[in-house]
């Protein structure tokens, strides 16, 4: 029902948005609010020419190019993202929404470092958004500053006590710096949150198994296996299955 309700506001949006440029064709931000909309509706394409459309009307519409970047991303072409979103904030050096999704694009290319120098901005100037600890804190992981990673985590579930991402990505640090007895708490609450979570079953089941409740370890293992199968990923379901194996 919540799903439904959200096409149709998205459909009604997009009327406004049409009418609003019949009214005025040169009406720059709701060509970008059109473009926002067809983005939400995975429209990508017909986003980009109308961000394309904006920035036409206002070349230094930084806004627009780091919608744009953010396209990019969504594409998985990170180095037209970053150029994208370095171009924006060239003309608003403090645009908080383009250093992210720059930072996205640049973990994804394994530039660990200069990501973290982009969330650092993001956080910088925006310390409210638990969103940017997370990624901080999953960079930070990767190039194994575990403690600092932890340190990322535990703001963000501060900002938001119901965020399961950041939970759970604690979790996985809890476990890599063998503190099994948290990790198992920090997934038992995520499963609180929402029970058809499968990391966290695995986590779990890795962390119980660590401790030689192989019991208890089967269990979370099998309830991760039931998840994964659901949403089809058979990756997953291989990898844990490893785990039953005596």
């Amino acid at each position: 029902m919540i799903k439904n309700s959200k096409i149709v506001l998205l459909v009604i949006y997009l009327a406004d948005y049409n009418k609003a440029l019949e009214i005025d064709p040169n009406f720059a931000k709701a060509y970008r609010n059109r473009g926002l909309t067809r983005t939400q509706q995975k429209d990508y394409q017909a986003a980009l020419t109308d961000f394309d459309k904006a920035i036409s009307i206002n070349s230094s519409y930084a806004e627009a190019y780091s919608d744009k970047a953010n396209i990019r991303r969504l594409q998985k072409d990170y180095a037209a993202a970053i150029t994208e979103a370095s171009t924006a904030l060239k003309f608003s050096p403090k645009l908080a929404t383009a250093y992210y999704v720059r930072g996205l694009s640049q973990f994804a290319l394994k530039n660990y470092q200069a990501a973290l120098a982009d969330y650092d901005k993001v956080i910088d100037s925006s310390v409210q958004w638990a969103e940017a600890f997370v990624n901080r804190g999953v960079a930070r992981f990767a190039i194994g500053e575990y403690k600092d990673a932890t340190k990322d985590f535990d703001r963000a579930i501060d900002l938001d006590d119901s965020y399961t991402d950041a939970y759970y990505r604690r979790s996985v640090v809890r476990f890599a710096r063998k503190k099994y007895e948290d990790a198992i708490k920090d997934c038992d609450r995520i499963l609180k949150l929402n029970p058809n979570y499968p990391e966290a079953y695995e986590t779990k089941g890795n962390s119980l198994l660590a401790l030689n409740k192989k019991v208890d370890a089967k269990l979370a293992f099998e309830q991760a296996i039931k998840f994964y199968s659901q949403s089809g990923d058979s990756d997953s379901v291989k990898r844990v299955q490893k785990q039953l194996v005596p």
